[in-house]
């Protein structure tokens, strides 16, 4: 809570914190940013009680610190993956089924944190980052399979559903 007090005091607005769904046992990997996919259970809980550490903050000049969560999908949750029966041994539906209950279950767990002035302090969650159509295996499935149903759920949250878009800018790509 220090740091983010500090970092409060000296002027950000605005957290933007990482969950990196990768699978495996993450509460046995040294890497701690490695998280279950889906979710497990601790995990959730340590992602609330850090989005109730950010929404007690209130900066000296009396802002308060807005949240947004970012998706990433690496390991077993790495959709452009290809061929899931080979690298985790998940099928298409296994994986869309995870990757359904992972963003539920952070949407319920965070979008009920209210700031000290009454409003949410998680004001938007991306389901993925760097979206590349037709540059990213899987990329164009993952939105179609899911993004109606993230949409649908933070929005009924009262979150902003986002996904932010990587263009390539080569004159070959953007003039084709």
């Amino acid at each position: 809570k220090s740091q983010l007090q500090s970092m409060a005091d000296s002027g950000v607005n605005v957290i933007k914190t990482m969950i990196w769904l990768v699978g495996g046992d993450s509460a046995t990997h040294p890497d701690k940013w490695r998280l279950g996919f889906p979710l497990y259970p601790q995990e959730l809980q340590n992602i609330r009680q850090y989005t109730q550490d950010v929404a007690s903050i209130q900066a000296s000049d009396v802002h308060m610190l807005d949240l947004y969560f970012n998706f990433g999908w690496l390991g077993c949750a790495n959709y452009s993956n290809g061929d899931y029966s080979s690298s985790c041994g998940l099928t298409w539906q296994e994986f869309l089924s995870r990757a359904n209950q992972s963003y539920t279950n952070l949407i319920n767990n965070v979008s009920d944190v209210t700031r000290g002035d009454g409003t949410k302090v998680v004001k938007g969650i991306y389901l993925t980052s760097e979206v590349m159509i037709s540059a990213k295996q899987n990329e164009e499935n993952f939105l179609k399979d899911l993004y109606p149903d993230f949409v649908n759920k933070s929005n009924l949250a009262g979150v902003m559903p986002l996904v932010y878009f990587l263009v390539d800018g080569n004159e070959s790509t953007v003039l084709d």
